[in-house]
């Protein structure tokens, strides 16, 4: 399911150099469009006026690996002392490049290069002052959430190329570990059957779903104590950390989603010996993965970028990760990020998870999060709880995807917009 982006320049791609432009940005936590920005035009210097803020936060060094893996020269300005870069007053903003940034440019001036500045990022006093600070050949804007789009001052809104996905993901975050795929080798269409029959027996009701009616036994058997005496009571003997079930529903369900793996057997008399470990991956797969497997394989229809099992760790003293079950490209060149949910949280985890997520769109430059939930996701949750999450999810900008035609609309749904032209430089 992994699409991953190359992080350097193709030959074939560096023809389009604009070796005569010299790219002014504003760094920010919001680094995209200068970046995609930068990727179209490959100029042959960049300028980065950074701050102490974007310099802490780990962007700056992220936004200079990221232009050096393209090979394009870059300075960065106005993120330490003695001339830290006073991005929150405006007066003081237009006095300080006059000082700091001005000078260069005359030097870029006087080697002939052309002169483009990118007001997207930073502080509105930052973007009125660089604006004001210099007779632009050309000035850039792209809108928060409209990364494929750029707007030319006096020529228009353009359509520009979106970065790679784990370009993106680089810029913007301290790291990015994907996990090993746990089913490598495996046949990708039993993966999807399997997903899909445990999608079909949540969709058939809490009443009549198999895993719903032997909920208990299994959150004993991968999340309890595991007391022999319990599990006996119900039926299940254990062995290590292999648990033997007897004939029944339960274990003609879970044979029928086992996908080969050597720890779901058939035992005598028709029973199921599968693992009683919660980190084993076939029960990790059948406890929730199986849902993050199929809404990344619908997506993955659609011909979108995605990347699944992402971790973001945090800045400071936090020291908890945040996670992306999924980061995908919508259609219209945004990256959204996914939690995918098979069974709530305890009640005070609901706004938790709401504000999780929301961190986590908004370490994406701003964009909207989604959680996409599965079938059996309301059954343990009153009316009341319910609507508060809703709106918690909607005052944050976070969407409720709840079927796969709700999870092809999110992401490939359209703008109601014209294609734009393509932006070309010096036209």
């Amino acid at each position: 399911m992994t699409c991953d982006a190359s992080e350097s320049v193709p030959k074939d791609e560096r023809q389009h150099r604009a070796p005569a432009v010299a790219y002014v940005c504003l760094l920010s936590d919001y680094t995209v469009a200068s970046a995609q920005a930068i990727k179209q035009i490959l100029p042959a210097q960049v300028i980065a006026v950074s701050s102490e803020h974007v310099r802490r936060s780990g962007n700056e060094e992220r936004f200079r690996s990221l232009l050096h893996s393209w090979r394009v020269s870059v300075q960065v300005i106005g993120s330490g002392p003695p001339c830290a870069f006073p991005a929150e007053r405006m007066t003081d903003s237009r006095r300080w490049l006059d000082l700091h940034l001005c000078p260069l440019l005359e030097a870029a001036q006087r080697q002939g290069l052309q002169l483009f500045a990118n007001l997207t990022g930073s502080t509105k006093a930052a973007a009125i002052a660089l604006k004001e600070c210099w007779a632009w050949n050309e000035l850039h804007y792209t809108a928060e959430g409209t990364r494929a789009r750029i707007e030319v001052l006096d020529r228009g809104v353009f359509s520009i190329a979106p970065l790679g996905l784990l370009e993106e993901a680089r810029l913007l975050n301290v790291g990015i570990r994907a996990d090993p795929e746990p089913w490598q080798g495996t046949d990708p269409l039993r993966l999807r059957e399997a997903a899909e029959t445990l999608y079909a027996d949540y969709s058939h009701g809490a009443a009549a779903s198999v895993l719903h009616g032997y909920d208990a036994l299994l959150r004993e058997l991968w999340f309890g104590a595991r007391p022999a005496e319990r599990l006996a009571a119900m039926g299940v003997s254990l062995a290590g950390n292999c648990a033997s079930l007897p004939p029944g529903p339960l274990a003609s369900f879970l044979a029928a989603v086992s996908i080969g793996d050597p720890a779901v057997t058939v035992a005598s008399a028709g029973g199921l010996c599968i693992p009683a470990s919660k980190t084993h991956r076939w029960s990790r797969f059948v406890s929730g993965g199986w849902w993050e497997f199929l809404v990344a394989a619908w997506i993955a229809e659609l011909k979108r970028e995605l990347v699944p099992h992402v971790v973001i760790p945090r800045e400071g003293a936090r020291s908890d990760d945040l996670e992306a079950d999924i980061l995908v490209r919508c259609r219209t060149g945004e990256m959204r990020a996914i939690e995918c949910k098979v069974q709530p949280p305890g009640r005070s985890g609901f706004m938790d998870m709401v504000k999780l997520l929301n961190d986590l769109s908004h370490r994406f430059g701003k964009t909207r999060g989604g959680f996409a939930i599965s079938p059996a996701f309301w059954w343990q949750v009153d009316t009341q709880t319910r609507d508060a999450f809703a709106e918690s999810c909607a005052t944050r900008r976070i969407d409720i995807l709840d079927s796969q035609e709700a999870v092809e609309r999110w992401v490939d749904g359209s703008d109601g917009q014209a294609p734009l032209p393509p932006y070309e430089i010096g036209r």
